[in-house]
Parts: C-alpha cells; structure tokens; sequence
C-alpha cells in the first residue's frame, strides 16, 4: 500500500538556491524515488523554492538564521512572521491528508 507523505523543507534558504546546502539534494533524491515508488510525496518549502518533478507547496515568511553561522553562544532567534512557524502551521492544517509528515528543517 502506498502512502501520502509530507515532507517540511529547510527554512534557511529557498530550494533551488544552495542555501540549503546537501538537504537539498537529499530531500528531492528522496522524495524523487519514493515517488517512483507509488507514494504520493508533497514536499513544503519557503516561498520561491524550485524543486523538478515534485510537487511543491511553498509557504512565505522570513527565512531562519543558519546555527552554523552563528557562535556557540547565540541565543536562538526566531524573526517575525517565520516561514518555520508558518510552515508548520500549515503541516497542522492539513495532517489528517497525510500518513507521514517528515521535518527535513
């Protein structure tokens, strides 16, 4: 039996703009075979994310500060109005659709 899967995209950077570094390619690999494979995968990305051969739902909001740029000692930062908080507000919205709903952020 095949399933409906959701998956949450990185919040960094759309997709398609390298800003999301190897999740970029690990997500649309993944989601590109698992389609081959009979599932129905929708993938949740920022606002002018690109992504060949998948279905894409994009969400708009400021993008996250990368941890990786940041020191060990920064606080954490969530900006206003967040494509993180609205993507997962989304995701909340639509649940019941899906039979699995995977966090790529």
């Amino acid at each position: 039996m095949s399933g409906k899967l959701l998956f949450l995209s990185t919040l960094v950077g759309f997709l398609g703009s390298g800003g999301g570094g190897g999740l970029e390619l690990t997500l649309y690999n993944l989601a590109r075979t698992l389609n081959k494979q009979g599932y129905a995968v929708r993938v949740v990305a920022p606002e002018a994310s690109q992504l060949h051969d998948i279905p894409l739902i994009t969400i708009a909001g400021n993008a996250q500060i990368s941890a990786q740029s940041q020191g060990r000692q920064a606080p954490i930062f969530m900006p206003e109005n967040a494509v993180l908080a609205n993507m997962w507000h989304y995701a909340q919205q639509v649940q019941h659709q899906y039979d699995l709903i995977v966090n790529f952020a």
